[in-house]
């Protein structure tokens, strides 16, 4: 299979085992090499990939042989952004109040 296709299949593979472990809608996916970084509101998790090649007896690579594997990271939460978030929704009833009362809210 060519690369662009394997590459689309782990992905794949990658955003339904992400899906599983987030408690959040994805938010951003960035691959660096054999990485999948996803963001889902404050949680961020790693996920591994790499590809093992099935070689023959005579150590010569198998074509099409090989398999990915796949490793998903722990979950890490984000507590500065959380923190940031809770200050702006107990801020935000203040601010509410001053743009009914015609203020500019500055």
């Amino acid at each position: 299979m060519a690369p662009k296709y394997e590459r689309a299949r782990v992905l794949h593979n990658a955003i339904e085992s992400v899906c599983a472990e987030l408690g959040e809608p994805i938010d951003k996916i960035e691959v660096i090499g054999g990485d999948v970084l996803f963001w889902a509101g404050s949680q961020r998790v790693r996920v591994t990939y790499h590809y093992m090649q099935t070689y023959d007896s005579r150590g010569v690579p198998a074509p099409g042989s090989g398999t990915w594997t796949m490793s998903v990271g722990k979950v890490v939460y984000n507590p500065a952004l959380m923190r940031r978030v809770i200050s702006v929704v107990r801020a935000l009833p203040g601010f509410m109040k001053k743009l009914a009362r015609g203020g500019n809210g500055a």
